[in-house]
């Protein structure tokens, strides 16, 4: 019963980060501009979604939004050291599953991640 377990759980485990890189042509994104992590704006719906951060005048500027089309070249997940606004470098990053750009979405997973540890652990030792 606790091998059964064991291998449910795991195969949930791999359907879900599968799930994370195969999804959809469309993911809905947090779509807001601001000086918080936190910032909770409207949705879009685009093929990637994306997170720009920097740093104007002393201040952190935060804007997450939809990349609408892919400019001809298959948008990948990744993050990037690049020019943004004013001219000031700052990090943008893509990611293709829904929500991905929200800065709690790193906390759900790690919760998921950590409650399927601590089962594991139990059932099988």
């Amino acid at each position: 019963m606790k091998r059964l377990l064991l291998v449910y759980i795991l195969i949930l485990l791999v359907k879900h980060s599968f799930a994370q890189h195969y999804s959809a042509n469309s993911v809905t994104c947090i779509l807001c501009d601001g000086s918080d992590e936190d910032c909770m704006g409207s949705s879009c719906t685009g093929i990637a979604c994306v997170k720009r951060s920097t740093v104007i005048n002393g201040q952190v500027r935060i804007q997450k939004m939809c990349q609408m089309s892919d400019n001809g070249f298959n948008a990948l997940e990744k993050c990037d050291i690049t020019p943004l606004w004013q001219g000031r470098i700052g990090e943008e990053c893509i990611c293709k599953s829904d929500w991905c750009n929200s800065s709690s979405i790193l906390n759900k997973y790690l919760f998921i991640y950590s409650l399927s540890f601590i089962i594991l652990y139990h059932f099988y030792l």
